[in-house]
């Protein structure tokens, strides 16, 4: 096999996962098609002449090390932007507690949307999703209709998912999740009129 050959079958078999190793990182697979181009260069370059017992190991060594020099090489070019290595082996524990502090956030925006609900539609709410009774089990303890609970549950869910919405980039996630509150409240409907 020929080096060009050998470097071809190595970059249809580890370029994906290296390209995803460095999009991990650098957050943009756009910029990760870009590096992995140059990791795969730079050690055809490096291993012209010798076959490596260990490709795999060798690119993601090589991929780790382009990632310091692309970090290094952006902070220097914004000084007012300083990126330690030590945070980008660690970005998966990062990315656990940014996903923590987003969840707590969305929490806090649920807790916002429901005090803006009268006193009966909180309860009805809290009753239903909080402490999982059912509509007619929230009817009997509220002295209402299942259907009247129904409702109210319906509307709390659209507050919160607006308030949410109101305080998040994501709009196309909390649209998606509006049109399912609102196929699942048809389907109710439907299950109701059925009875």
């Amino acid at each position: 096999m020929t080096i060009k050959s050998l470097f071809e079958a190595q970059y249809r078999k580890y370029a994906p996962e290296v390209q995803n190793f460095i999009a991990r990182y650098v957050g943009n697979y756009s910029t990760a098609e870009d590096l992995t181009h140059e990791v795969f260069i730079n050690s055809f370059k490096a291993t012209r002449e010798k076959e490596l017992e260990n490709p795999r190991a060798y690119l993601f060594a090589a991929a780790r090390n382009h990632l310091i020099n692309h970090f290094r090489n952006r902070t220097n070019r914004r000084s007012d932007v300083t990126v330690e290595f030590d945070e980008m082996v660690h970005a998966g524990d990062m990315r656990a507690e940014d996903k923590r502090l987003e969840a707590r956030d969305d929490l806090q925006q649920v807790l916002k949307a429901i005090r803006t609900l009268p006193p009966r539609a909180q309860q009805a709410f809290l009753l239903n999703r909080v402490h999982q009774l059912s509509y007619g089990e929230v009817g009997k303890r509220m002295g209402i209709s299942p259907r009247t609970v129904e409702n109210h549950v319906a509307k709390a869910l659209l507050v919160c998912a607006r308030q949410l919405a109101a305080s998040t980039e994501n709009t196309t996630t909390i649209a998606d999740n509006i049109t399912d509150l609102a196929a699942h409240r048809d389907r109710l409907r439907s299950q109701a009129m059925d009875r």
